[in-house]
């Protein structure tokens, strides 16, 4: 089912950009599927010691590190900026080789290697790409927003809000931090009575994502539902509101900071800033 309503226009832009990264990802699953349930099992067959917690080889052990700094980037900015090169260049340069497991520190270091230098390439294709077809401010790490109702002492529990200007209506243009950062400061916003007017210079409605039990109707219009296939009985919901009712529908939630699980077992998972 499409997650795009038909009363709202096509952003051709963006849906090229999420079909490729798809595209792309779906065809990297299959390839790394693949080749870690054959030559990977092969490899890992070779190791005498257990590959559990405390032995795992240094090959491995940087690989889950990088897989963690991979994840911190996805949090505040697109793949195609992580730190390839050095990733490649800490691989060779700072990893001890295993030689313990001779055949698992090569074969490892080959796996990583090969796609550190693939996603490299493939990374400044796409940063082009999207550089081209998207201005500069789009990378930014910040964002706008017209937020009405805030007492005049209000500030982010974490991080800054910088007022731009101030309105007769004592409304104010204010800039908050963007990405995931974006949900603890409208939950903040929210939590003290505040609404929004634009969120970056958008007044029509805005994506949030929750995980609840299933059957949980939001105060919003849902556009689809996925089970939670590691938690029975839970699915994923993705539901849009009009900008303005923003913060309202966080309210409705339950929910006094991200991430945290009300008595119904809602949990707000995202929104997403333009």
């Amino acid at each position: 089912a499409s997650a795009v309503p038909a009363d709202q226009p096509v952003n051709w832009a963006y849906h090229a950009m999420i079909c490729v990264i798809a595209s792309s990802t779906a065809a990297e699953y299959v390839i790394r599927s693949a080749y870690e349930s054959t030559i990977g099992r092969l490899s890992a067959a070779t190791v005498f010691t257990p590959q559990s917690d405390g032995h795992l080889s240094a090959e491995d052990r940087f690989a889950a590190q990088i897989a963690r700094e991979y994840e911190q980037v996805l949090r505040v900015t697109a793949w195609y900026e992580f730190d390839y090169v050095d990733a490649t260049r800490r691989l060779w340069t700072e990893v001890p080789f295993t030689w313990s497991s001779p055949v698992r520190a090569l074969e490892r270091r080959y796996a990583l290697t090969t796609e550190l230098v693939f996603k490299m390439g493939y990374a400044q294709v796409l940063s082009a790409a999207s550089h081209a077809t998207f201005d500069a401010a789009s990378y930014v790490a910040i964002t706008s927003a017209v937020v009405d109702g805030l007492p005049e002492d209000f500030a982010l529990s974490s991080g800054e809000m910088e007022v731009v200007d101030r309105f007769d209506d004592g409304a104010r243009l204010v800039i908050l931090p963007r990405y995931d950062a974006f949900m603890p400061a409208a939950l903040d916003v929210a939590a003290a009575g505040g609404t929004f007017r634009e969120i970056a210079g958008n007044s029509g409605r805005i994506l949030v994502s929750v995980r609840a039990p299933v059957g949980h109707e939001p105060d919003g219009r849902v556009l689809r539902r996925d089970p939670l296939g590691t938690q029975p009985g839970r699915e994923r919901v993705l539901f849009d509101v009009p900008v303005t009712e923003l913060a309202r529908a966080v309210r409705g939630l339950h929910i006094v900071e991200a991430g945290a699980r009300a008595h119904e077992g809602v949990e707000l998972e995202h929104i997403f800033d333009y």
